[in-house]
């Protein structure tokens, strides 16, 4: 017969080891994933546990898809369309907000454009000082057109958050001017 010590010491040890093993799992609770939430109702449960088992065996592409929301989206935006510039007339854009992008696409094409006429196109960059209280306009590219380059196409990084567009036609020069842009990441 046994010991009565020896059953104490069996149901003990059989109690701390219960013990353990609930401490344990109630300890440990899992990080929820999303990637493996199949179900994507925010729970990890025997849904999930199904949908796997029911593609269990299959094979095919292991790239995930992933849709980006946040991104800002652009448009082509025509500053100038048909824009007389006659002997020397100069004209400036609003401000445009480039938040989130990081190059500017432009293309100005100029019309009636004759021998010896030019003109310069500026984008210029805003600048706010600390307090956000006043700002500059600051010259961050320009580029001259001259007959008989009549377009011209670039892809220049954007300046600042805020920027704008000059268009300005020489003494005697007389044109119609096109300017359009977008922004790309």
């Amino acid at each position: 017969m046994l010991k009565k010590s020896t059953i104490v010491n069996v149901l003990l040890s059989m109690i701390a080891l219960l013990s353990v093993s609930f401490i344990g799992i109630t300890a440990s609770q899992p990080t929820y994933d999303p990637w493996l939430d199949n179900t994507d109702d925010g729970y990890g449960g025997i849904d999930d546990i199904v949908s796997t088992a029911e593609h269990f065996g299959a094979s095919g592409d292991p790239t995930k898809p992933c849709n980006i929301t946040n991104w800002p989206k652009s448009t082509a935006e025509t500053v100038w369309w048909d824009h007389d510039l006659i002997n020397g007339a100069y004209a400036s854009s609003p401000l445009y907000n480039a938040n989130g992008f990081k190059y500017i696409h432009i293309l100005v094409a100029l019309g009636d454009l004759n021998t010896g006429e030019e003109v310069e196109v500026r984008v210029y960059s805003r600048i706010w000082n600390e307090a956000h209280t006043s700002s500059l306009p600051i010259n961050c590219f320009e580029h001259s057109l001259i007959y008989p380059t009549n377009t011209y196409n670039i892809v220049i990084p954007v300046p600042s958050e805020e920027f704008s567009f000059t268009i300005d036609a020489a003494s005697g020069t007389t044109c119609t001017a096109y300017l359009s842009f977008y922004m790309t990441w």
